[in-house]
C-alpha cells in the first residue's frame, strides 16, 4: 500500500508542527483517561487517543517489508 504522505510530506514544517500538536494532544488525553471516569467518559477518551494514533501514524516513515530475494 502506498503511504499517504511522502517523505518531504512528513517532514514539513506544518506537518512536524501538527505532530507536535497531536501529541501535546495525546498526552493530555492519557493524563485525563487516569482520572477517575465514567465508563462512558472513558470509552470517549480511549477513541480519541485511538483517532490521534491513527493520525500520528500517517507522519511515521513507513516500515520497509524484507523479501525472501532481500
Amino acid at each position: 500500500m502506498t503511504p499517504l504522505l511522502t517523505h518531504d510530506d512528513r517532514h514539513s514544517p506544518a506537518v512536524v508542527k501538527l505532530r507536535k500538536f497531536l501529541e501535546a494532544e495525546l498526552t493530555a488525553l492519557r493524563r485525563r483517561n487516569d482520572k477517575h471516569r465514567t465508563e462512558t467518559d472513558t470509552a470517549g477518551i480511549r477513541g480519541e487517543i485511538a483517532r490521534i494514533k491513527a493520525i500520528l501514524a500517517l507522519c511515521e516513515e513507513p516500515r520497509t517489508v524484507k523479501t525472501p530475494e532481500d
